[in-house]
Parts: C-alpha cells; structure tokens; sequence
C-alpha cells in the first residue's frame, strides 16, 4: 500500500515504533525467520564434518560441493527443480549414502542401476524420503540466506553447477580454511563451503552487502501484510482522535 506524505510522517512517530515492537502477533513471525531446528543441524556439520544422519534405516553423509555437482549433471529434480520420482530418491540417496563420489561408479548410465533400492532401505514413503532430501539440500544452503537477494530475477533452477562453479566455491572453502581443493570438494560439507563463501564476500565485500537474517517470501508477506494492518489500525485512531479534539473545539 502506497502511503501519502501526510501517513509516512504520522507513522514516523516513537508511539507507532513501540506499537510494532510490542505487537505480538508481529513478535511471533518474526520469530519464525530463525529456524532453530536448521541452525543446530548447520553448527553440528560445523562441528563434525564427518558425521552421519539417517533417513530411516539408511545412513546418509552430509552433502558436499562435488555430491551437488553430480546431482546437478544427473538431472536430478533435488537441483534442478520439479516432482521426486522414488528412483530420483535412490539415486540421491545412492549419493549422499557414499563417502565420496569417486567411490561410486564410474559412467553415469550405472548410477540408477546401483542406486535402485536405496529408496526401499529406508522404509519410508517416496514423499517422505524426498521432503528429508529436500530439507539436508536446504541446510546446506542456508548460509547463503544471509546474503542480499539477486538484483535479477533469473531462474536458478538454470544455474549450471559445473566445473567451474564447483572449482570456484571450492577454491574458496580451500583458502578459508586452509585445506586441499580437493578436500573442499570431496570431504567439507557444502554447508560449510557455503560459509566460507558468505565469510569470503563479507571480508572482500568492503561494507557494501549487508549480511542478515531474510524470511522466505511467504514470511515476508506475511509480516508485510501485519505490518500494513497495524500502520492502518494506527492511523484510523490517529485520526478519530483527531476528530474528537476538533469537535471538542467547536463546541
């Protein structure tokens, strides 16, 4: 809603900013740009590297740079966007299961042969298996939400995640923390190749990219849309006010 000069300079006010800062229906989205959950599994991957999860009765390792690279070269709907299939499942599971990819079969034609059951390991539902991929996929990027949003709006299911994107954030997980680029492929977690590349623009950045806490876009309308409610609540009673002190003139 656009605001006339009149409304920006009543909302101005310390009364309005304290109203937004008690509100508690605002309190509670606000809140929900943090995701606890998200963060302790990003700090547990800081902190061991090596560890493992589950997926039912499977154990999966944490995504790396070069585990996404194959995903994204497999035309893996986890990368490039689209319904999960339940052999989709087991080829990312396949992946993730293995230490690392030079491990795994050679062509790339074998990859679903060999990955076929991993899926049925679980002992989950397609759905559940590819909302728990989904979710191990997020956490690796959620560094990454720190960052402005791009100025364009290009599709980022088109990104390419090739060589040269995975020797780039590689190269730089390897200065960051002093390693091997191999190592920063093939054994860093991609959460954290992700830090280090948030680290990496902050420090080269000079001050002109701002590093905060964003909501996704249904948060963000949502809080928007309370925001606009309360500035209209506000106003409304600014102005009965206003009305009544004048009456209260005229008489």
């Amino acid at each position: 809603m656009v605001r006339s000069e009149e409304e920006l300079r009543r909302l101005a006010t310390p009364e309005f900013s304290r109203l937004l800062a008690s509100d508690p229906e605002l309190q509670r989205l606000n809140a929900l740009k943090y995701d606890s959950v998200a963060d302790y599994a990003l700090l547990l991957e800081t902190f061991a590297p090596e560890c493992e999860y589950q997926i039912g009765q499977l154990s999966i390792r944490p995504l790396t740079a070069a585990k996404w690279s194959l995903l994204w070269l497999l035309g893996s709907p986890f990368v490039t966007g689209g319904n999960a299939t339940e052999a989709d499942c087991s080829t990312a599971l396949y992946v993730l299961n293995a230490e690392r990819i030079d491990s795994i079969a050679k062509a790339l034609c074998e990859i679903p042969v060999r990955a076929s059951g991993y899926a049925e390991q679980t002992t989950w539902s397609p759905a559940q298996i590819a909302g728990e991929i989904r979710h191990r996929c997020d956490i690796a990027f959620r560094p990454l939400a720190l960052l402005p949003p791009p100025e364009n709006n290009s599709d980022c299911n088109a990104f390419r995640f090739d060589a040269l994107w995975l020797n780039r954030v590689a190269g730089i997980a390897a200065k960051e923390t002093n390693s091997s680029l191999f190592d920063a492929m093939h054994l860093l977690p991609l959460s954290m190749v992700c830090c280090c590349y948030v680290n990496y623009i902050q420090r080269t950045a000079s001050g002109r990219i701002q590093l905060r806490h964003r909501p996704n876009v249904a948060l963000a309308e949502r809080i928007s849309a309370r925001i606009a409610f309360l500035e209209g609540r506000f106003l409304e009673k600014r102005e009965c006010r206003r009305n009544e002190r004048e009456a209260g003139k005229e008489k």
